[in-house]
C-alpha cells in the first residue's frame, strides 16, 4: 500500500516510488475522439437502446470494452516500463440516474478485473472519477452533452458523489495495487450557466467543501489509500485550494502545452519562442507546482499529451524531462485511441473505420474529433458562428480573445454531435452480433499500431519492467 511521507509517495518500507505511466481513457469512460463515436456516452447509449433495444445496446458497448483493454494490453503497457495506469471512470457504469445509490454489480466486476490484471503485472492503478453525476465541468469528457455543470449547486448530485466514492473505497480498501483515488477529473466549480466566453472565476468555497467532505467520507471506510486532488478550471488553478488538510494527499495538475498544438517546435507562437527551456519554465510556473512547493506535497501531472503540430513528439519528450527534473509523478493522455493522441492507435485500414466511414467522414468534415483533432481548420458553418459571436461581443471585451473559441467549441461539440448520433446508431441496425464482434475487434491491441510515443516512453522508462523507483 502506497502512502505519503515528507513530500514523497512511498512504499510500506519507506522507499520512495516514482509513478510514471499512462491514462486509459475510452474504457470505462468513453470519449468521441478516443472511441470514434460522435457525442457523449450516455446520450449515445440512450439512442442505441431506443433504436436497437437494450440487449443489443449492451452487447455493442460491452463488446468494445472487452476488446479495448485486455490482458495483452496490460502486458504491453508493462513492457514500456510503465508502473501506473490512471483509469477514468464514468458514474453511469456504477449507477443509473433513475436508480440513484443502487450500485451495479457489472461496474464493480469490470473494475475488479482490471485491478487483478494490474496485480499480476505489478502495476499500480489510480482510480479517477472522470464523469460525476450532475457533471463537474462543462465538457464532453465528463459525459456532459448540455454544456452546463449542475454538480456544484445541487446537493443531490454531491451526495451521490460522496456515496459512490464511499462504495468504491470500501470495495477497494484492501487492494494494494490501487495507488489511490483521484476524486474528480478537471473540476470547473463555476459553470452553472455553461461554458460562456467570460472571464472565469472559481468558486473555491464549493470546491474545498466538496474535497473535505469526500475525504472525510472515504476515511470512514478506508483509512489508508492515497487521495489525489486536482485544481480548478480543468486542473490548472490552485491558488484558492485549502492547504493539505489530511494525511496521504497528493495534488494533480494537468499540463497541455500549446507548443504541441499550434506551430512547429521549436518555434514561435504569438511572438514567444518555444523550446525545451520554455517548456520547463511553463511547467515550473504552473500553479500546481507552486502549490506543491509551498506545502511540500507530492505533485502528479495527471494528464499531458501531444497534438498534431510539427515537432509535437519533441514537446512530449521535453515535458517528460521537465516533470522528471522536478521529480513529479506523471501519466500521459492517453494509452489507446482512434488516431489523435494515443500511445497505440487503431489502424487506419481497420474494419471499424471502413464500415463506419460515411458517418465518420461527416464528423471529420465538421471539424469534430473522432478521427483527427484539427480545430484550426474551421468549416464555413463554424466561421459563420464566429462572425455571429463577434457581432454580439468583441474580443476586446474579454480578458483574452481565447475565450471566443469556447463559444465555437460549444457549437461544434454539442450541435454537430447531436445531429450525428442518430446517423451513427443507424449504421448498426442491420449488423448481426457476429458482425459487431468483428467490428469491435478493431480495438484489439493486435489490430492497432504503436505510435512514436511508445518508443519515447520505452526509452525513457527503460522498458521491459525496469524499476522506476527513485
Amino acid at each position: 500500500m502506497l502512502s505519503v511521507q515528507n513530500g514523497n509517495i512511498v512504499k510500506v518500507n519507506g522507499d520512495p516510488v516514482y509513478l510514471r505511466g499512462v491514462c486509459a481513457g475510452g474504457y470505462m469512460n468513453m470519449e468521441d475522439f478516443i472511441n470514434s463515436m460522435p457525442g457523449v456516452e450516455h446520450t449515445l447509449k440512450y439512442l442505441f437502446r431506443r433504436e436497437l433495444g437494450a440487449d443489443k445496446c449492451e452487447y455493442i458497448f460491452e463488446s468494445m470494452m472487452d476488446r479495448f483493454i485486455t490482458e495483452r494490453d496490460i502486458a504491453y503497457i508493462k513492457s514500456l516500463g510503465v508502473n501506473v495506469i490512471r483509469l477514468p471512470l464514468n458514474y453511469h457504469h456504477f449507477e443509473d440516474d433513475d436508480r440513484p445509490f443502487q450500485y451495479k454489480r457489472r461496474g464493480f466486476d469490470r473494475l475488479d478485473w482490471i485491478i487483478g490484471q494490474c496485480e499480476k503485472k505489478d502495476i499500480y492503478l489510480i482510480l479517477d472519477l472522470h464523469a460525476a453525476a450532475g457533471y463537474q465541468n462543462t465538457d464532453w469528457h465528463c459525459d456532459n452533452a448540455s454544456r452546463r455543470s449542475m454538480f456544484w449547486s445541487t446537493p443531490h448530485f454531491q451526495e451521490r458523489f460522496y456515496s459512490l466514492w464511499e462504495a468504491i473505497a470500501e470495495h477497494c480498501r484492501d487492494r494494494s495495487a490501487v495507488a489511490g483515488y483521484n476524486l474528480m477529473n478537471e473540476p470547473m466549480s463555476e459553470a452553472e450557466l455553461g461554458r460562456l466566453p467570460t472571464p472565469y472565476k472559481p468558486n473555491w468555497d464549493a470546491l474545498n467543501s466538496v474535497y473535505r467532505t469526500t475525504v472525510e467520507r472515504i476515511r470512514k471506510v478506508d483509512s489508508e489509500h492515497i487521495i489525489f486532488l486536482e485544481g480548478d478550471l480543468f486542473s490548472t488553478l490552485f491558488s484558492g485550494l485549502d492547504e493539505p488538510f489530511a494525511e496521504n494527499l497528493v495534488y494533480s495538475g494537468h499540463n497541455y502545452s500549446k507548443a504541441g498544438w499550434r506551430a512547429p517546435y521549436p518555434g514561435s507562437i504569438n511572438g514567444e519562442y518555444w523550446d525545451s527551456k520554455k517548456i520547463a519554465k511553463e511547467f515550473l510556473e504552473h500553479e500546481s507546482v507552486q502549490f506543491c512547493r509551498r506545502y511540500n506535497a507530492p505533485l502528479w501531472v495527471g494528464e499531458f499529451g501531444g497534438g498534431s503540430a510539427p515537432g509535437h513528439l519533441n514537446v512530449f519528450l521535453d515535458q517528460i524531462r521537465a516533470f522528471d527534473n522536478f521529480k513529479a509523478h506523471w501519466t500521459c493522455w492517453t494509452y489507446k485511441d482512434s488516431g489523435s493522441m494515443g500511445v497505440v492507435r487503431l489502424s487506419p485500414e481497420c474494419e471499424y473505420f471502413e464500415r463506419l466511414r460515411h458517418v465518420l467522414a461527416r464528423h471529420e468534415k465538421c471539424g469534430a474529433r473522432p478521427v483527427n483533432i484539427n480545430r484550426a481548420r474551421l468549416t464555413r458553418e463554424l466561421e459563420k458562428v464566429a462572425e455571429l459571436t463577434h457581432a454580439c461581443v468583441s474580443a476586446e471585451e474579454f480578458d483574452s480573445e481565447s475565450n471566443i473559441p469556447f463559444m465555437l467549441s460549444a457549437f461544434d461539440d454539442s450541435y454537430y454531435n447531436s445531429l450525428l448520433q442518430p446517423i451513427f446508431v443507424r449504421e448498426f441496425k442491420s449488423m448481426s452480433y457476429t458482425e459487431i464482434d468483428r467490428l469491435m475487434s478493431s480495438f484489439l491491441l493486435e489490430n492497432c499500431v504503436p505510435y512514436a510515443y511508445a518508443g519515447i516512453l520505452k526509452k525513457r522508462l527503460g522498458g521491459a519492467g525496469h524499476a522506476t523507483e527513485v
